[in-house]
């Protein structure tokens, strides 16, 4: 298994097609369209698909705060307060789970609990979990905004875990193709954005 790595952020909602997760650290998502995963020895992985950071306070409405300001690093340092004011999360379709070693590319049993910790996927986590690409019907067709995008992103993010990252993408627009077939107003972006 591969070595732990640093927790980003923690399960705050969960069901059984996405989570959302409350980073530690303000602005510190995982980027959109990264591989992250969620458990203990039986992990869901998910890719993620939208980041926001809001006011903790729904009815607290951020107010412009920079206007003789020299940059935004500015405003926090001279305003420490906003640092515990506003949070980071990031919402992550599931795509996969791994049970008794077994990596699998669909919808886990059970999401991930509240409160379990959140980890951005490592190079080789990645490489295995993209080795197979039966896990892009389903985010084909997630009802999530700029879903394609979020595809794109994540194929040319998984490439560079790849030995060679053309044949990789070349193997993904293939997929694309077959699963999107009569759909050009959506495959032709799609390749387009990974260079095919």
């Amino acid at each position: 298994m591969p070595e732990q790595i640093e927790r980003i952020a923690e399960v705050v909602e969960a069901t059984s097609t996405e989570f959302t997760s409350q980073c530690y650290k303000l602005f510190e998502s995982a980027p959109l369209g990264a591989l992250v995963k969620s458990g203990g020895e039986s992990p869901v992985f998910g890719v993620v698909h939208d980041i926001a950071t809001l006011s903790i306070d729904p009815g607290r409405h951020t107010v412009a705060m920079g206007a003789t300001a020299e940059s935004v690093e500015n405003i926090y340092d001279t305003n420490p307060q906003l640092g515990r004011l506003y949070s980071t999360r990031f919402r992550s379709l599931l795509v996969g789970y791994r049970n008794n070693g077994q990596l699998n590319r669909y919808l886990a049993p059970m999401p991930p609990k509240v409160h379990d910790h959140v980890y951005e996927c490592q190079s080789e986590e990645v490489r295995e979990f993209s080795n197979s690409l039966e896990f892009l019907s389903t985010l084909l067709k997630a009802p999530i905004t700029s879903g394609d995008e979020v595809i794109a992103s994540f194929l040319a993010r998984a490439s560079a875990s790849h030995t060679d990252p053309n044949q990789f993408l070349v193997e993904s627009g293939k997929e694309l193709a077959t699963l999107l077939g009569g759909q050009l107003h959506r495959l032709n972006p799609l390749l387009k954005r990974l260079s095919l």
